[in-house]
């Protein structure tokens, strides 16, 4: 979703080009790299009901077209919280119209932007159309270059010369909206982790739904962050759909001990899995035992989940 909340912010965005070396770290020093999704959501509504195919609806409210994109928002809010320039962008935006409304929140919030590219110098911009009700919504999106940038721009060298810079942080956000970065996630969590740098990702929604099994990589992926940061629903569907991990029963004891883990054909070996506390059924034990298994893979054992959709009670 968008990030259009007003800013008094007006440095001027540095851009890789305006950076010459390369490195790109603002004056105040860059702890954090922000890495992940773009996009410009157009929002209409809210309607008190959809429109039948072939009519139209008037939307009560002016329709916008707002900066947004998991990633942004996050290094927007970074900006917002902490003085100076704390964050950094690295995102693909598009050379189009609608490319120009995120590069002007950046530039408005003082937040360096490290423009990724892709195979195709014409790939438009990510943009998602956001349709509000009374009480939900419906989302319809084109990534565009959201889909197709990775991370090639941020090799091991550039990542030393930030970190000699004041880079402390790697952030992943969007991660089921970046296809092509996913495929280069985990050479580049490793040399973060070389670097010195901690990790996090935010793995957000899977339209897919396919979640732990999409590319193969998370087994990968998981033992290379610090931090997951998923909400209880999406480390629920995360951990349903993680292969059996060789690592929990390697790992911590209590929290090996915690997760049982079934395939769903009732076997121990391959599809996908759910993980319940064992005797336990309720949406709180589940959810319990979710963070237990994942927690059990992660480099650093640490998943903070946000509680947004489901009523439980705060237990991590």
């Amino acid at each position: 979703m968008s990030d259009d909340a007003p800013s008094a912010a007006t440095t001027a965005v540095a851009t890789d080009a305006d950076a010459g070396v390369g490195v790109g770290v603002g004056r105040g020093g860059t702890h954090i790299l922000v890495v992940g999704d773009t996009f410009v959501d157009v929002a209409a509504g809210p309607l008190s009901e959809m429109p039948p195919w072939g009519h139209a609806v008037v939307s009560p409210d002016p329709i916008r077209a707002l900066p947004g994109g998991c990633a942004l928002n996050v290094a927007s809010s970074l900006s917002r919280l902490c003085s100076g320039r704390t964050a950094a962008l690295y995102s693909g935006i598009g050379n189009d119209a609608f490319g120009a409304i995120p590069r002007r929140h950046l530039n408005q919030l003082g937040v360096q932007l490290h423009a990724a590219s892709c195979d195709d110098p014409d790939a438009p911009t990510g943009v998602c159309m956001v349709v509000s009700g009374p009480h939900d919504r419906s989302l319809i999106f084109h990534s565009g270059i959201a889909d197709r940038f990775d991370a090639k721009g941020l090799p091991r060298e550039r990542l030393q010369a930030m970190c000699a810079a004041g880079l402390r942080h790697l952030h992943v956000s969007g991660f089921y909206s970046c296809a092509a970065l996913r495929q280069d996630l985990p050479r580049l969590l490793r040399d973060a982790r070389a670097c010195g740098l901690t990790t996090s990702l935010d793995p957000n929604h899977d339209p897919t739904g396919e979640w732990a099994r999409v590319d193969g990589l998370w087994d990968e992926i998981l033992p290379l962050l610090d931090v997951l940061l998923p909400n209880e629903l999406e480390a629920l569907a995360l951990a349903d759909t993680a292969p059996t991990p060789a690592t929990v029963a390697a790992s911590d004891e209590a929290a090996a001990s915690a997760a049982t883990v079934t395939s769903a054909d009732g076997g121990s070996d391959g599809g996908a899995s759910a993980a319940l506390l064992p005797g336990a059924n309720d949406a709180a034990a589940r959810l319990e035992a979710a963070v237990e298994l994942l927690a059990a893979q992660t480099g650093g054992g640490c998943v903070a989940v946000s509680y947004t959709h489901l009523t439980l009670p705060t237990i991590y």
